[in-house]
């Protein structure tokens, strides 16, 4: 008997676990495919949209060099429940790629910065999306491809339509943005290694641009400090690790920044 109690407790365990772990596991929203820019394929993504007939502003998300990561599904939930419509792109997929991390195959700003503007095409054309409210979010690789998607002098090819504002973690920064054409917070880890902050410090911003720019170093803080997942680890040589002061307050000052630009 005793056996048997022990069997059903460690059963219930099981079950416990796998359904606490779903329940934390963030939805992969709605998948859906949409034209890329002239020339390139097909994408894909992941829509996550509010209840409600809208029209709502929207997001578009761009992962980093790994892919799609739990981190962006959750952060693109994350939108949907402050009411934003959220699409999250995958660049690599439709490229046969998994991983660029070490190649750079699928460049920032010359495949990746398309992606992007077809990406806002698409979610301009939804009918429960407010065209003119649409902002853009990417980290690392995708933060230096949302560097290049609000700098104006990479934009000609691209047509008239901009972004209504940028965040951008922890990217590897440019040395300047010549004309900056939306507002754009930089969020990044003073101990990063694979993208040092001290870069994001001597970028040059053009001083007449009329538009907000704000830059916050988080003291302690690596590569990935948003993850969700919590253990440390080392990936080609640099440190990537959640630290939870910095992932708190960067959710907050994402609330706090799209409401003032792309409102609640």
């Amino acid at each position: 008997m005793a056996a048997c109690r022990w069997l059903l407790a460690w059963i219930g365990l099981v079950i416990c676990s796998v359904v606490t772990a779903s329940a934390q596991a963030p939805p992969a929203g709605t998948a859906v495919t949409f034209p890329g820019a002239p020339g390139a394929p097909a994408l894909r993504g992941h829509l996550h949209r509010p209840e409600g007939v809208g029209p709502f502003a929207a997001v578009v998300l761009l992962h980093g060099c790994g892919g799609l990561t739990s981190t962006n599904h959750w952060w693109a939930d994350t939108l949907r429940s402050w009411g934003y419509v959220a699409l999250l792109v995958d660049s690599l997929g439709p490229r046969g790629e998994t991983v660029v991390c070490d190649t750079f195959r699928v460049d920032p700003l010359y495949a990746r910065m398309p992606d992007a503007y077809a990406a806002r095409s698409y979610l301009a054309g939804q009918p429960f999306v407010a065209a003119a409210r649409i902002g853009l979010i990417g980290w690392s690789h995708g933060g230096i491809t949302t560097l290049h998607a609000v700098d104006d002098v990479y934009l000609s090819r691209l047509g008239n339509d901009r972004f209504r504002a940028a965040i951008a973690f922890y990217p590897g920064c440019l040395i300047r943005l010549l004309r900056l054409n939306a507002p754009l917070l930089i969020l990044i880890g003073e101990e990063d290694d694979w993208t040092p902050a001290a870069r994001c410090r001597r970028m040059e911003v053009e001083p007449e641009t009329s538009h907000e720019f704000t830059l916050k170093i988080y003291p302690g803080a690596y590569h990935e400090f948003d993850r969700r997942d919590r253990d440390a680890h080392v990936y080609l040589g640099h440190r990537l690790e959640r630290h939870h002061e910095a992932a708190i307050d960067a959710e907050q000052r994402v609330q706090r920044f799209l409401i003032r630009h792309l409102g609640p």
